[in-house]
Parts: structure tokens; C-alpha cells; sequence
């Protein structure tokens, strides 16, 4: 699947062959890529030419921040910020957490290029997902394990993770099924520096029940569904073929507010 990838290494220059070895790994189609490069790091966002990445990277004044977005932010507190001014200024205020606050689904890569370090960072749903292989001094990420897997020459099977989806039918912890290759989750920021890796759960969900009657509920519901339907009346919009109510609904709403 596209998404964001990159290398970092402290002890050299980072490997432009094995960058754009796991670029061509990341999807089978013959696709170009936005690349950004800096001392120690390469940063890359590979598309299916469907997704909006003009004017990526992103730098801040100083050009010490380097920034990849890849999704869509709706609002914050009821307003929509300006990406990439308001991903800077969390970054640089310590408030990286406030993430949780934010309405839509991405994923960011953001190097520090003045503290040498590297930023990557989910949305609470985990619906841009990364995966990364940490060393002592180095670390490559993308947004497919197998990717990662052949690019590096990896095979060894995750004992662990292989004994999770036993008992489970699921891996419920950061694993995946090759050794060595660990997944960022929903709601995380994966902070390496030189001084090594260091994860930060921004979000956890909270199971809060709200005593309301059937009726409200459904009202509850419908609020929901119809600012869905504003935000995607702006292009063209597309449902599978189920058959079933939730489509006819979804139809409805987006009929209504063409």
C-alpha cells in the first residue's frame, strides 16, 4: 500500500540504494515518489497519484523541520487547522499529545534536522499505519512489514506474534510476523533520536456509557452520518453494492446534500 517511508542512521550517511529499494517494494505499480534528504535521514511519500500531495515536503522558516503528511484533517475544536503550520507548532511547543484532538485520519514523518531526530505519529483510529525496523543507531519505516521484510532481506517468523493469533486470531501487541519488524498502533508517536527509540501512547480509548433512550441514539447517529455526508459533497462519492440498509441510508445522505 503508498504512504510514508524513510531511513534514518547516525552512524553514516543514510543508504540511498536501500531507500529507493524500499520504494519500489512498496507498491507494484511503477509509481514516482516525493523524496526529502538531510543528514542521516531520507524521507519519502509514495501515492497512486489519488491522494493531494502538492507542496510536500513541508518546511518550516527555519527549514530545521521537514514534514510529511499523508491523509486528511476535518477540524479541531470545530475549526479545521492549517497542516503543515499547526503539526510545527505542536512539535515545538511539546504538545505532540493534542494529536488526539484532531478530526480526520493521517500519518506524519517529521525530522528534527537541529536535534537529529525523527518523529512519526498515527491518528487515533491507526488508519495510516507504520511499521518500522529499529537497530541501535539506525531505523527504516514504511507502511507495509512485507515491504520492509524484503527490502531487508528478512524471514524469520515471530515466534510471539505466531502464538498471539494462536490463542486470539489476532496480534494484539506492536509484533508482526516478522522478527524484528514492529508495528506503530493507533494513537502513537515514535520519537528516535540518538539516544535511542521511545513510543508514546497520545491515546487511549475511554469507556464512558451514556444513559439515553433508543431515540436518541438514533438521532446521536444521524448527526454523525450527515456531517459524513457534508464533508464528501464536495466530489464525486462512491458505495459498495450491498444491498443492505446502511448503504441505502449512506446513498440517501449523499443525495441530499449534492
Amino acid at each position: 500500500m503508498p504512504g510514508l517511508f524513510g531511513i534514518v542512521d547516525f552512524e553514516k550517511k543514510s543508504d540511498a540504494t536501500l531507500f529507493n529499494n524500499l520504494a519500489s517494494k512498496i507498491t507494484p505499480f511503477k509509481t514516482g515518489y516525493l523524496q526529502a534528504e538531510a543528514e542521516n535521514c531520507l524521507l519519502g511519500f509514495k501515492s497512486l497519484g489519488i491522494v493531494d500531495s502538492e507542496g510536500q515536503p513541508f518546511y518550516d522558516r527555519e527549514n530545521s523541520l521537514t514534514l510529511f503528511f499523508w491523509g486528511e484533517v476535518f477540524e479541531r475544536n470545530n475549526q479545521v487547522p492549517k497542516i503543515p503550520e499547526y503539526i510545527f507548532e505542536l512539535y515545538l511547543e511539546d504538545r505532540l499529545k493534542e494529536l488526539e484532538d484532531i478530526n480526520g485520519f493521517f500519518s506524519l514523518a517529521l525530522w528534527d534536522g537541529k536535534n537529529k531526530t525523527l518523529i512519526l505519529a498515527t491518528d487515533i483510529h491507526g488508519t495510516r499505519p507504520f511499521y518500522c525496523y529499529p537497530e541501535k543507531s539506525a531505523l527504516i519505516f514504511g507502511p507495509n512489514p512485507f515491504a520492509l521484510a524484503r527490502t531487508l532481506g528478512r524471514s524469520k517468523v515471530n515466534k510471539e506474534a505466531m502464538l498471539q493469533f494462536m490463542a486470539f486470531s489476532k496480534i494484539y501487541s506492536d509484533y508482526t510476523w516478522i522478527d524484528g519488524i514492529r508495528k506503530i498502533r493507533y494513537g502513537q508517536i515514535l520519537q528516535f533520536d540518538r539516544s535511542g527509540l521511545q513510543m508514546t501512547q497520545y491515546f487511549w480509548p475511554d469507556y464512558n456509557p451514556v444513559n439515553m433512550s433508543i431515540e436518541e441514539a438514533a438521532e446521536g447517529i444521524l448527526e454523525k452520518l450527515e456531517k459524513a455526508a457534508i464533508r464528501m459533497s464536495g466530489g464525486k462519492a462512491a458505495l459498495s453494492l450491498s444491498g443492505g440498509g446502511d448503504s441505502r441510508l449512506l446513498a440517501a445522505l449523499l443525495k441530499k446534500h449534492k
